[in-house]
């Protein structure tokens, strides 16, 4: 019998891991890609991980191949409800205009195609990547020194 592989999936956190931040958050500016994220991430593609950004910005990732569709099936719908759908399209190409910081940066910086979805829920995953995380082994006494004693790599 043959199995699926199924790609184990990353969770990794935007500010701080992909890029420069520096503790200065501003909803309305996302810092620099840090140097070697890219690498990174085409890395983890390339052995076959299922990549999410993890952030707590606006979590709406473009997908440009179902607007596509949305607009093919324009001429085939009843004339009266294409008026509707062409100003539903332009409000949602509006919105993903305005919403999409983290997409928008992801793809100025040639990250999109190894990304599959953009969130801000904790999801169940393999592994959890983030500046601000403490790995938890099993020793509560341990883990609250850790606490007591963290540091960002920024600071």
């Amino acid at each position: 019998m043959m199995y699926k592989k199924f790609k184990r999936k990353l969770l990794i956190d935007l500010d701080g891991v992909l890029n420069e931040y520096s503790g200065n958050y501003d909803e309305n500016v996302i810092p620099a890609i840090k140097k070697g994220a890219k690498e990174f991430l085409e890395k983890c593609f390339e052995e076959n991980y299922d990549i999410k950004i993890f952030t707590t910005r606006n979590r709406l990732l473009v997908n440009k191949a179902v607007l596509r569709r949305l607009l093919a099936l324009l001429p085939q719908v009843n004339p009266r409800l294409r008026c509707l759908i062409r100003h539903s399209i332009g409000s949602l190409t509006f919105l993903i205009a305005s919403l999409s910081r983290t997409s928008k940066w992801l793809i100025e910086n040639t990250l999109d195609h190894f990304v599959t979805d953009v969130t801000n829920v904790k999801e169940p995953a393999y592994l959890y990547i983030d500046d601000r995380c403490i790995a938890f082994d099993g020793d509560f006494n341990h883990t609250l020194k850790q606490i007591n004693n963290f540091k960002v790599d920024w600071k």
